[in-house]
């Protein structure tokens, strides 16, 4: 007891419950929650509530909560307890010692909705930034710490910690939900080192994802408090649509100035964010804003947030955070057109609020393939890219689907649109595996099908290519006609007298299906793939499922001689008789020596 609350609030506690403050006690059934009210200075008695764990000698005090101004730990707690341990308390089902309701309460005391009421909130405050040995001035942090709601419906700093959210055992008396969303707060706030780091603050300029803003609007919907302001304790404004970043291109006498710019909506009319504002994340994911009043510090601000639709890559973030605008001179102006503009387009739109500018049009991508189809080859396909200046009848050479680090224009993110149109007909990992990295949705460059995959691919994925919204679609040669053979394939098995060699005669099986025949190797090769189907040079294709070809793969199997003539041919020996019975069972023996 008195190394939980300590000596000195141990001695206040002992005298208040010997005095008889304490007004009433409450075990739950587990005997691991504690719950009482205790007469105190105010005309109310305090509400207090332990949480216990059962330890080698009975419950020990793992957490102790009050309503008074101390919040945890204070002389009303420890009186509690000391009635506790002076005063047998009634259990919340005193009596009640049926062997289901013993196994059963204890789970359901977590459902009392009494328990884990402690409402948490998130404080957010505008602190100074941290030096990082540059000369330009430090921009200012947006950081953020847990707090929970204490009297007169004020929020308070007491009593609460990032340190109570670090582990996922912490024993805690709040919202399971909201515990669990500032435990994924502070694991994304730390880098995932949520056992090493429980500072009192926590950086949002730490966080590595859009998952920030995600767990804040989720935040809200918990009915977590969201506050900043410092002493005034104002209502967090969380933004609802996102903020645009740009770039402002304007012309005066000297040439063009070239301007960062946020706004709330289409940065060509939209109104701007207004300055001063710090970008949040990296890569930057949203930015935040702050009134200050005057003769106050910046802790006193009151902080804004918004989120960007997509993170700003780190060059984009540098000409946000520019102190003064980029000038460009006149007579450098053909300069800029020609070798940056472009490139800087590729960051953030760009527009002109005073009109005084007309940016040029950009060259925008268009997903491309080529299908090579012949009768004797397996289908193959390459992806590529061609850009095109909209309004402009000019051939522009292919680029190679994927980046070669060259310095040819490349727009990524118009790109990764693009290739959303290919999912969106159809064409995924699942549907269509060959087409993509082993696990993962990115497209090879290059591909290719054979055999049995060539069925398919003519049946499912090539007319699913073939509508791909705007896509350039390059076929050379025509497609094979797959069919199924109108009739059963046959086994022809023919032998020859062998110069010199009345032992071994020559071996010849292949399959004849009407007027095509395969050779029986190829056949072995496609049973031993797995494949469903042999496929014929013209796009007849038979099952390979029958009884007879797996009897004639065996017997081959069983025969190693026949391959083992020195030139790559089959032969059998006078002295295999049996086999060449088995055989001739299988086909139709067009010739015999």
């Amino acid at each position: 007891m008195q190394h939980f609350v300590g000596r000195a609030v141990f001695a206040r506690a002992d005298a208040y419950q010997r005095q008889g403050r304490v007004a009433d006690t409450r075990w739950s059934n587990d005997r691991t929650i504690l719950t009482g009210h205790v007469r105190g200075a105010a005309r109310l008695p305090y509400a207090v509530r332990v949480r216990m764990r059962i330890g080698a000698h009975g419950p020990e005090p793992i957490t102790g909560l009050c309503d008074c101004p101390v919040g945890e730990r204070c002389k009303h707690v420890g009186a509690l307890l000391l009635e506790a341990l002076r005063t047998p308390a009634q259990t919340a089902r005193e009596g009640v010692g049926a062997p289901w309701r013993r196994a059963l309460d204890p789970i359901l005391e977590g459902l009392d909705p009494r328990g884990g009421t402690a409402p948490l909130g998130l404080w957010f405050e505008l602190q100074p930034g941290r030096p990082n040995g540059q000369r330009r001035p430090v921009a200012p942090v947006v950081a953020v710490r847990p707090v929970q709601l204490g009297p007169g419906g004020r929020w308070r700093r007491t009593g609460i910690s990032w340190r109570d959210f670090a582990q996922v055992t912490a024993l805690h008396d709040y919202d399971d939900d909201q515990a669990r969303l500032l435990r994924e707060l502070h694991l994304l706030l730390t880098d995932g080192a949520a056992p090493l780091a429980t500072g009192t603050w926590l950086g949002l300029d730490r966080a590595r994802s859009g998952r920030l803003w995600s767990l804040l609007a989720e935040a809200q919907h918990l009915g977590l408090g969201l506050v900043t302001g410092g002493k005034a304790q104002t209502p967090l404004v969380l933004a609802a649509t996102p903020a645009v970043p740009a770039i402002d291109v304007g012309r005066d006498d000297e040439g063009l100035v070239l301007k960062p710019l946020v706004t709330d909506g289409d940065p060509a009319s939209a109104p701007p964010v207004p300055q001063p504002f710090v970008l949040v994340g990296e890569p930057a994911t949203g930015l935040a804003t702050w009134q200050q009043e005057p003769g106050t510090g910046l802790t006193e601000a009151a902080v804004g947030l918004a989120r960007f639709a997509e993170p700003v890559a780190p060059p984009a973030r540098a000409f946000l955070t520019l102190d003064d605008p980029i000038r460009v001179p006149r007579e450098e102006e053909g300069v800029f057109l020609a070798e940056h503009y472009r490139r800087l387009a590729t960051l953030l739109p760009v527009v002109s609020r005073d009109r005084t500018f007309s940016p040029p049009a950009l060259p925008v991508p268009q997903l491309g393939v080529t299908l090579r189809f012949a009768a004797t080859k397996p289908v193959e396909g390459t992806w590529w890219w061609r850009y095109r200046v909209p309004g402009e009848d000019v051939t522009i050479e292919r680029s190679p689907f994927d980046p070669d680090g060259g310095h040819a224009f490349r727009d990524a993110a118009a790109e990764r649109r693009l290739l959303e149109h290919v999912s969106a007909a159809g064409v995924t990992p699942d549907t269509a595996p060959e087409l993509f990295v082993p696990g993962s949705s990115r497209l090879k460059a290059t591909f290719g099908f054979a055999g049995t995959a060539a069925i398919d691919f003519a049946r499912e994925v090539l007319p699913r290519i073939r509508s791909i919204d705007g896509l350039l679609l390059e076929e050379k040669g025509a497609p094979v006609d797959y069919r199924p053979a109108a009739e059963a394939p046959v086994v022809t098995i023919e032998t020859r007298e062998r110069t010199g060699d009345r032992d071994w005669f020559d071996l010849d099986i292949a399959v004849r299906v009407g007027d095509d025949s395969v050779p029986i190797a190829d056949v072995i090769r496609a049973l031993a793939r797995g494949d469903d189907y042999m496929v014929l040079p013209g796009g007849v294709y038979f099952p390979l499922d029958s009884d007879a070809f797996a009897r004639l793969r065996d017997l081959l199997a069983e025969a190693r001689e026949l391959a083992d003539d020195g030139a790559g041919g089959m032969r059998i020996s006078r002295f295999q008789g049996s086999l060449w019975e088995e055989l001739a069972e299988l086909g139709i023996v067009q010739r015999q020596a």
